[in-house]
């Protein structure tokens, strides 16, 4: 007759009998699981100390599809209505909880994660793997938990207790869970006690840091019969601002402003001197004429299109990007100062204009 054993690798033990200790090195040790979740990178996960461990199990249900969302009741239980809890439009799978409901989106935007790496994201499992091997030091993986962590938390409260979910509340929460663990410090404060973070609406599009070690700058350009303003800020993978510079001049075309508008992004670029860099606007068009051939281009934008392929040898790699007008709001905010005030000037790292100051703080609060 057989005996039943605890077998498990890279453990050493005489009579392989279970203890806690040996379950908890097997953990970290990366011992595979029988489940899909076995390429996730369970030693590195388990090593980090500076998330609660209350979240770290709730994480590990997540991975291997132990929590009890409606879909996976609705597998033993056909009476069960599997509708999510929050938006009430879709069935309510672990995927759909928390990447792609407009309620957790919405809490994402308002956090310091970028919610546009959500809306291409197929599955939590790559998601948290991304986090994780971040090289923050678990920061973002630690942030991100405790954003899914108490998405769940109000889910229930909704589902049990019938309490319209917060997002305000779930965010204020998040920061208490979050600067406890991450600190390791014991904070006392009642959490109620903490203001309520806004929570603004979600847009069409968001901007999305570069990749170390790129710069972007958004550009954008205004017209009308009086002055032509263009402006051009500069930000870094952490959405830190690194400077900006606005222009005004004459022209009869709108083409022109935009490409000038392109233009003062590249000469920002030169000041910073910078050897990697996204100039990045919302118009499109511009775009085509940079790439194209030069038979291609209007009479009026030769010169400036001649500047742009001219100086682009100065750079080791550069490229040119159309954004929607939403994923360019600190670039419009600063064009409509630069269209108010008609001034030309350049910024340093040091102090940005108070005019851009919400939109930097909005866009990098989503890094």
């Amino acid at each position: 007759m057989g005996q039943i054993i605890w077998a498990t690798t890279n453990i050493k033990s005489s009579n392989r009998t279970f203890t806690t200790k040996s379950c908890y090195r097997s953990l970290e040790n990366n011992v595979a699981s029988t489940s899909s979740s076995a390429s996730f990178d369970w030693r590195r996960f388990w090593k980090n100390r500076s998330l609660c461990l209350r979240i770290q199990t709730f994480i590990w249900r997540i991975l291997h599809n132990g929590l009890a969302v409606l879909s996976n009741i609705a597998r033993f239980n056909s009476s069960v209505l599997s509708i999510c809890s929050f938006c009430k439009d879709y069935e309510e799978t672990l995927e759909h909880l928390f990447l792609q409901c407009s309620f957790s989106k919405q809490v994402c935007f308002a956090s310091r994660l970028n919610i546009s790496c959500l809306r291409d994201v197929s599955s939590l499992h790559y998601l948290l793997s991304d986090w994780l091997h971040q090289p923050d030091d678990c920061y973002t993986f630690n942030l991100g938990c405790c954003i899914l962590w108490h998405i769940w938390k109000v889910r229930n409260k909704s589902v049990f207790d019938n309490i319209a979910p917060n997002g305000s509340l779930v965010l204020r929460n998040v920061i208490k869970d979050f600067e406890e663990f991450g600190s390791r410090a014991v904070i006392t404060l009642d959490p109620t006690l903490l203001p309520l973070p806004s929570l603004p609406s979600l847009r069409v599009a968001y901007w999305i840091p570069p990749l170390q070690p790129y710069i972007k700058i958004n550009v954008d350009g205004a017209f009308n019969s009086h002055s032509v303003p263009a402006s051009a800020v500069a930000r870094d993978c952490f959405g830190i601002f690194k400077g900006c510079g606005t222009s005004c001049f004459s022209t009869l075309s709108f083409l022109i402003s935009e490409a000038t508008a392109y233009l003062l992004g590249v000469d920002l670029a030169k000041r910073l001197h910078l050897t990697n860099c996204i100039i990045e606007g919302d118009v499109a068009a511009i775009l085509k004429f940079i790439s194209g051939p030069d038979i291609d281009i209007p009479w009026q934008l030769k010169a400036i299109i001649g500047n742009f392929k001219s100086t682009i040898s100065f750079f080791n790699d550069i490229s040119f990007v159309s954004v929607p007008r939403d994923a360019n709001t600190v670039a419009h905010d600063l064009v409509q100062f630069t269209f108010v005030s008609n001034v030309t000037d350049w910024w340093s790292s040091i102090a940005p204009p108070s005019c851009i100051s919400n939109s930097l703080r909005q866009d990098r609060a989503l890094v």
